[in-house]
């Protein structure tokens, strides 16, 4: 599963799991069958973690090679988005996929509110916490 990503985007609300068995899964197939994939540690999903602190993801996707002799680039993503060490990375791929689940559940002008109502972090701490749960009422 480590191409997974090569075809299925982390940052949307989707369910994962349902998303993959019936749209991804046939998809990975089709990539397996062109894909010569050595079988190493980091593949089989063993944890490779050198320093603990670091919650390094070691084993991260880092080159595909395809049977035909072609490879992609090498690739080295040591920390998953979310990781401190990515903050400025990982926060606008958060407020999108924020933006994104609350267009999937709420009406133009809703998302509006929210999204308004979330924006200025002084207001917001300053905002009692039923004001904003209101905004979420359908």
């Amino acid at each position: 599963m480590a191409y997974t990503p090569l075809v299925l985007d982390p940052s949307t609300p989707e369910p994962i799991q349902a998303f993959v068995a019936e749209r991804i899964e046939p998809l990975l197939r089709q990539v397996r069958a062109l894909l010569a994939l050595p079988v190493t540690p980091e593949a089989a999903g063993v944890e490779l973690v050198v320093a603990p602190a670091l919650f390094s993801v070691l084993g991260g996707l880092s080159q595909v090679f395809f049977k035909d002799g072609s490879s992609t680039e090498r690739v080295a993503i040591d920390y998953p988005i979310g990781h401190r060490k990515r903050r400025a990375e990982g926060i606008p791929v958060l407020l999108r996929k924020y933006e994104s689940a609350l267009r999937g559940h709420f009406p133009r002008r809703q998302v509006e509110s929210i999204l308004a109502a979330s924006a200025d972090s002084v207001k917001f701490d300053q905002m009692p916490i039923d004001t904003f749960m209101t905004l979420f009422i359908v």
